[in-house]
């Protein structure tokens, strides 16, 4: 004890205050836990808590012993196909044996035991599955605690009952518990009691923080991913709980100078940047040089001489044409129709040359004049006169003074094309537009002087001499403003370029992205504080939930079990083989592992090279071992509490049987021991209290 009292000086004062109300109280109230979680988080806070009082270890040496044992079963409904008429009654005496045939509904009783006592490997309690009705499955259950009848109504959704959780069970399950699976010995002293005790008021401040911890969301807002490189944005991004106030007033603080500030910047930023301007001084620049030029341009087509020439042109085309009529008249004079060399005429001829030679006569001479060949165009036989004239017609086209009437048509054609387009007046308003040119009005009036130009164009086709021709318009001065608007966009192009190369733009952004993200952040003060305080509060729940971890209470509780039950368990087994009958069965109990504070035993077989007792043993040894493993755990109990066994000497030879008559007898002497088997076989059970179920 002395000890246990100086381990437990180590541990957090809010946990030795928790083991002096245990040891005082016996259990802990929902208020208990709530102040004992209160000062667990105090002293996670490293808060000054006043030192724990010692608590009573002289509580821990004695053990209360309330005496049980049940008195009767009755009222069942819905409990397998049990349907009795008179309850179950288990009599005064300690020794109770019920015996019936098979399929009586003995374990039936054992399986409702199980389910209300709490027993391991209760398995499902089924109703009476050949039957329709959906009954609620209940009984009434009637038991002394301390002399006093308690009656219970028990429903199969109560679970089990506190007062009766200390009845243990003896079935073909719980023997199959002990030989295949690794076994917690059911007995604890009071010291390790405390001590799980102690574990499960550590596991509900867990839950309890845990919950806490499940609510603290954070409500912080997500920063605009704009302002994630900015100083301000790290920092808000890393909030922690080492974030001071201070730092908070000057990393979130905006003020009417930081409002001036943000605004100068941005009318600075409003400005292109000196290299996106001088692209757009260069493109008007392009305007500009492109307008002078296209107006000189046709200005020295419309020129006096460029008219001249073309007129000139015109009246040689005419010439030339007029020479084609006569030579055609003189050459088609007694022709049967008018017309022939005219301009139609040429046209006519020229298709009926495309028809013959792409389809008529492909691979012939146009026009074809064989004896068997067709007019193309009329589809009758050739008369002689008809391919004479035929041959003076392809001889007219083809003549000279034809193909220089059309060489100077062509001519002509190609001066007039050759002056160009004159733009519309909506044109010039978009280049000048376009150009940056400031002008009055709706129009620029440079749009007079054009109209000019396309007047002159316009005449010049049906003009003989250049007086008919309306007067070119005086654009020098025009032409000299643009040029000079041209060369200033020019030189701010060059001005704009130097300044690109020391541009302080990328600085100023940057100064304008923190200053925005400051301003964001200044609308988040609240939150911010509010996840500062979050953080702090959780690193306190953290170290709360490192305060109240069970792990030093499970090695210690499990160093303890070690000396407290884990021999005294052994040497039990040990002497319940031999009062058994069993010794010669060469299996032994030892411990597995240490599990939360639990210590776990398993049987193994002795000396043997391979294979597990499941596996070796005969169903009478595997039976004898599992009640002699079931005995050595419960009969560690301080707790008088009632053994039932279900079929206790199934399987087992005579020999077995009478040992363990004998062993249940003595168990007897102090407890109530009640016995359900379908068989008496030895005489120790024929002075024996009993009951019958039919």
């Amino acid at each position: 004890m002395n000890e246990l009292i100086t381990w437990f000086q180590g541990r957090p004062k809010w946990l030795q205050e928790a083991a002096r109300l245990l040891l005082a109280n016996g259990r802990l109230s929902e208020d208990d836990i709530a102040n004992l979680m209160s000062k667990c988080m105090l002293e996670a806070a490293s808060k000054n808590m006043a030192a724990a009082a010692p608590f009573p270890v002289d509580a821990l040496i004695t053990e209360s012993v309330t005496p049980l044992r049940l008195c009767s079963i009755e009222n069942l409904n819905g409990i397998n196909a049990l349907a009795p008429r008179k309850p179950l009654d288990l009599g005064p005496d300690n020794l109770v044996v019920i015996y019936v045939g098979n399929g009586s509904g003995k374990s039936s009783y054992v399986r409702l035991l199980k389910h209300v006592c709490g027993a391991r490997n209760s398995g499902k309690l089924h109703p009476n599955v050949f039957s329709v009705d959906e009954a609620p499955q209940t009984a009434v259950i009637k038991y002394r605690v301390d002399e006093e009848e308690v009656q219970i109504s028990w429903d199969i959704s109560d679970g089990v009952h506190a007062d009766l959780r200390h009845v243990d069970i003896f079935d073909t399950e719980c023997g199959r518990m002990y030989l295949e699976s690794e076994s917690e010995v059911t007995y604890e002293p009071p010291v390790l009691l405390f001590f799980s005790d102690l574990i499960l008021v550590c596991e509900q401040i867990v839950q309890r923080l845990e919950d806490q911890l499940g609510r603290l969301v954070s409500r912080l807002a997500n920063i605009p991913v704009e302002f994630n490189d900015t100083v301000s944005g790290k920092w808000y991004k890393n909030l922690c709980v080492s974030t001071l106030p201070g730092e908070v007033v000057s990393e979130a603080g905006w003020n009417q100078e930081d409002d001036k500030a943000l605004s100068d910047l941005e009318m600075r930023l409003a400005e292109k940047a000196p290299a996106e301007r001088g692209k757009e001084l260069h493109a008007k620049k392009r305007y500009v040089e492109d307008m002078h030029e296209e107006i000189e341009a046709l200005l020295q087509r419309l020129s006096e001489d460029s008219c001249r020439l073309i007129l000139q042109l015109k009246k040689q085309k005419t010439i030339k044409q007029q020479a084609v009529q006569v030579i055609a008249s003189a050459a088609f004079t007694g022709s049967p129709l008018d017309g022939v060399g005219s301009d139609i005429w040429k046209q006519l001829w020229e298709y009926a040359r495309q028809y013959s030679q792409a389809q008529a006569y492909p691979e012939l001479t146009f026009p074809n004049l064989a004896s068997d060949a067709k007019c193309v165009l009329c589809q009758q036989p050739l008369s002689d006169d008809a391919k004479k004239r035929l041959t003076s017609f392809e001889d007219f086209v083809k003549g000279q003074a034809e193909i220089e009437a059309n060489d100077a048509e062509k001519v002509f054609n190609d001066a007039i094309t050759g002056i160009g387009e004159i733009p519309s007046d909506e044109q010039v308003k978009i280049k000048f537009d376009a150009a940056g040119v400031a002008y009055e009005g709706d129009l620029p009036p440079i749009v007079e002087s054009i109209q000019l130009l396309r007047d002159r164009k316009a005449t010049l086709l049906q003009a003989e001499s250049t007086d008919a021709l309306p007067s070119l318009p005086d654009l020098n001065s025009w032409i000299t403003q643009m040029k000079q608007i041209a060369k200033e966009y020019s030189e701010a192009v060059m001005k704009c370029q130097e300044d690109a190369v020391s541009d302080a733009r990328p600085k100023l952004n940057s100064e304008l992205s923190e200053l925005k993200a400051r301003k964001w952040i200044s609308g988040q003060v609240d939150a911010i504080n509010a996840e500062i305080q979050r953080l702090q509060t959780l690193e306190q729940l953290g170290s709360a939930k490192r305060l109240a971890d069970t792990r030093g209470l499970s090695r210690k509780k499990g160093e303890l079990s070690e000396s407290l039950i884990t021999e005294a368990f052994i040497q039990r087994f040990r002497t319940e083989l031999h009062v058994l009958g069993a010794s010669r069965i060469k299996v032994r109990l030892g411990k597995k592992r240490v599990d939360r504070g639990r210590v776990l035993h398993e049987l193994r077989l002795e000396q043997a090279q391979s294979g597990v007792p499941r596996e070796v043993l005969s169903e009478g040894e595997h039976r004898i071992v599992s009640l002699a493993a079931f005995l050595a755990d419960v009969t560690g109990k301080l707790h008088p509490a009632p053994f039932v066994f279900d079929d206790p000497i199934s399987s087992l030879d005579q020999n077995f049987e009478e040992a363990v008559v004998q062993r249940l007898v003595r168990l007897a002497a102090d407890r109530q021991v009640i016995v359900f088997t379908h068989r008496i076989y030895s005489s120790y059970f024929s002075s024996c209290s009993t009951s019958r179920l039919w």
